[in-house]
This record gives C-alpha cells, sequence and structure tokens, in this order.
C-alpha cells in the first residue's frame, strides 16, 4: 500500500472532472463502478465484469489513460515511484482474491461527487 499522498481531495475532485470531460463515458463508469463498491475496493477483473470489458486488461488501460489525465490535472507529470499511471486513483491493498490483486479508491479521491 502506498503512503504517498498526491494532493488533497478538492484538487482531485477538479482534476476528475476536468479529466472526465476529456475522456470516455467508459471512465466515468468506471470510476463509479469503484466508488460503489464495498469499502470502494474492487479487483481490476471485477470491475472489468461491472462495466463490460472482457478483463482485467481492459480496466488496466482505461484506469491508466484516466489517471494519467489526473495527475496532469494535479501538475503530477512523470510517473509515480511506484511506475504506473494507477496509483494516483488507486491503492494496492496488499489484498489478492481469485479474480486479481484488490485496490481501493485513494481516500482523497473517494471524496469524489459522483
Amino acid at each position: 500500500m502506498s503512503k504517498v499522498k498526491y494532493a488533497e481531495a478538492a484538487q482531485y475532485v477538479s482534476a476528475i472532472q476536468d479529466a472526465l470531460h476529456e475522456g470516455s463515458e467508459k471512465h466515468r463508469e468506471l470510476l463509479q463502478a469503484h466508488f460503489e463498491a464495498p469499502k470502494h475496493t474492487q479487483t481490476f477483473a471485477q470491475l472489468a465484469q461491472v462495466v463490460g470489458y472482457a478483463n482485467f486488461r481492459g480496466v488496466n488501460g482505461q484506469y491508466g489513460i484516466l489517471a494519467h489525465r489526473v495527475a496532469e490535472g494535479l501538475g503530477i507529470f512523470a510517473k509515480p515511484s511506484e511506475g504506473y499511471w494507477d496509483d494516483i486513483l488507486v491503492e494496492w491493498t496488499g489484498a489478492y482474491d481469485p479474480s486479481g490483486s484488490r485496490f481501493r479508491l485513494r481516500p482523497e479521491v473517494a471524496l469524489w461527487p459522483v
């Protein structure tokens, strides 16, 4: 789990709104599904089923695109030290289930008005 805090909730709200305005409706659906999950925690395979992707790879790719846009809105132009843009939006819970690693929305992202 990452202990890094990239921005305050209000900054995330603005950056997410801007990124969603630029992105596809699927990006909004992805974020909404993750927000609505118990404790804002899902595997990417579970999110894929909810949003209509064939598998976790579609979610991983689209989350990366969305997270990169959000990062730019936050003034972050280099990948996080963990190496994945997704880290801007989610934290790995350290838990694994049969459908993959579980990811939780960062607390600042979970305050986003859906």
